[in-house]
């Protein structure tokens, strides 16, 4: 059973395409169903049996409640999960209970999750994921200008923006930029820049 936020319902209405082209903030979902259709595509290619049910989370009838309080999963071998934080303890609870193995796909967050076996969680923290385009930085552009472009309108640009800045904090050619502040354009970009180096920017 795969859980996917693929917004179905806003796509298709009275079976006609709402839109033209599937909105940018879609494509993440569809994405992650076409990378588990390839995957499934391939065991079977492979002879191995698999039944495959995409549940759509975001459809009144599929979401998290419908799906933990029902018996659509009770009797699944494993759940996948591409689901934001808040929506991870009900499955895993749920996982736990019946003894299926829940992937989280998605979110770095653990959710507090403890003392469950069941529960496997994939994506690296924000913390992984900083040091990593820091060390790729330091070894392709170590002597380069470096900037912080940020905001601080929510706790997770905030918390995005402080690890960024701590994570960084030996960086003697660096400069913060608080966007929320600052106009970007041609004209101000070029003035921040050095037009002579290549200049590393960390959004």
């Amino acid at each position: 059973d795969v859980l996917l936020p693929l917004n179905l319902n806003a796509l298709v209405q009275n079976g006609k395409a709402v839109y033209k082209k599937t909105p940018d903030h879609m494509m993440p979902a569809i994405n992650f169903y076409e990378g588990i259709s390839i995957a499934a595509q391939t065991l079977q290619s492979k002879h191995q049996k698999l039944e495959l049910y995409i549940h759509d989370i975001n459809d009144p009838a599929e979401n998290i409640t419908q799906l933990t309080t029902g018996r659509k999963m009770d009797s699944t071998d494993l759940i996948i999960g591409c689901l934001q934080s808040n929506d991870i303890p009900a499955i895993a609870a749920h996982a736990k209970k019946h003894k299926i193995n829940f992937v989280s796909a998605l979110s770095p967050s653990d959710a507090d999750i403890k003392d469950n076996p069941y529960f496997i969680l994939i994506q690296p923290t924000l913390k992984t994921h900083i040091n990593q385009l820091i060390a790729y930085a330091d070894k392709k552009y170590g002597k380069n200008p470096k900037y912080i472009f940020h905001t601080n309108k929510t706790s997770g640009e905030k918390e995005a923006y402080t690890q960024l800045r701590e994570a960084l904090i030996e960086e003697k050619d660096l400069s913060i930029i608080d966007c929320s502040r600052l106009k970007l354009s041609v004209d101000t970009l070029s003035k921040i820049f050095d037009s002579n180096k290549v200049n590393v920017v960390f959004v």
